[in-house]
């Protein structure tokens, strides 16, 4: 067994008000072509002033054995400022983006990602895009009908051998199992 730290985050709150947690919802998947992985996850920094920070992070591996943080290119796929939770909420989950992530590789081998954006109520998909080194800005694939509507929850994600990406999700409105593909 190897194990290391891959995103170091600390949970303690510091004399400035501010911390960061990492690793929360986390998928990996490995390139078919070389053996190397990859995660997906999501992290959230807390700020001077109070301010909350929510992140939909992808370390990729630039071996296959990784064997430290040094062996990991670390990308941001979304990003939002969180907002702050009521009283009357009853879900004890981040208000932010990049929640529940689920990580497939195309036939290209390249990642996509789909995760929750809990302020949206939405399911989001992103795709890494070769041309430009990073992640394509993320895709809506499903959002409520209605305002309070809350969609996206739990996503799974396979990608075909032609690239079509099929993502299952919980509406969290109605309880139900729903389907996409791109």
């Amino acid at each position: 067994w190897d194990l290391h730290t891959v995103d170091e985050g600390f949970g303690s709150i510091d004399e400035e008000g501010r911390y960061e947690i990492v690793g929360q919802y986390s998928a990996i998947s490995i390139r078919r072509d070389d053996g190397r992985p990859g995660i997906a996850y999501f992290a959230q920094a807390g700020h001077r002033g109070g301010s909350v920070r929510t992140e939909l992070r992808f370390a990729q591996a630039t071996t296959a054995l990784p064997r430290s943080k040094n062996d990991w290119r670390f990308m941001v796929i979304d990003e939002a400022v969180a907002l702050r939770p009521t009283d009357e909420d009853p879900i004890l989950i981040p208000n932010g983006v990049g929640l529940f992530a689920a990580v497939a590789r195309g036939p290209d081998h390249l990642p996509v990602v789909a995760y929750y954006d809990r302020q949206l109520g939405a399911l989001k998909l992103a795709r890494y895009d070769r041309a430009t080194d990073e992640f394509a800005a993320p895709a809506i694939l499903a959002e409520g009908e209605a305002r309070d509507d809350d969609v996206g929850w739990y996503p799974a994600v396979a990608v075909d051998s032609q690239g079509e990406a099929h993502v299952s999700y919980k509406d969290a409105t109605r309880d139900d199992l729903l389907y996409v593909n791109t």
